[in-house]
C-alpha cells in the first residue's frame, strides 16, 4: 500500500483527526506505564480545550475521562 500517497492525498481534516487519534493511541501507553510522564495526556487535553476535536470529540473525552481514573 502506497501510505504516503494516502497521507498526503488526505484533506486537511482527515489529517487533523488521524493526528488526534494518534495522540489518543499515545496517551493508553502512558496509562499503562506509570513511569511515563504524562505529556500526551496533557496534549490530548489541549486538543480537546481548544476545539480541535471535530468529530472526535466523544472518543477524546472518553479518553481523558479513563487516562483520569487511570493515571
Amino acid at each position: 500500500m502506497d501510505y504516503i500517497a494516502e497521507i498526503k492525498g488526505m484533506t486537511d481534516e482527515e489529517l487533523r483527526a488521524t493526528c488526534m487519534l494518534a495522540v489518543a493511541h499515545c496517551v493508553t501507553d502512558e496509562m499503562l506505564d506509570f513511569s511515563m510522564p504524562p505529556y500526551w495526556i496533557e496534549i490530548l487535553k489541549e486538543i480537546y480545550g481548544r476545539g480541535w476535536a471535530g468529530d472526535n470529540q466523544e472518543i477524546i473525552a472518553e479518553k481523558l475521562v479513563e487516562a483520569a481514573t487511570t493515571c
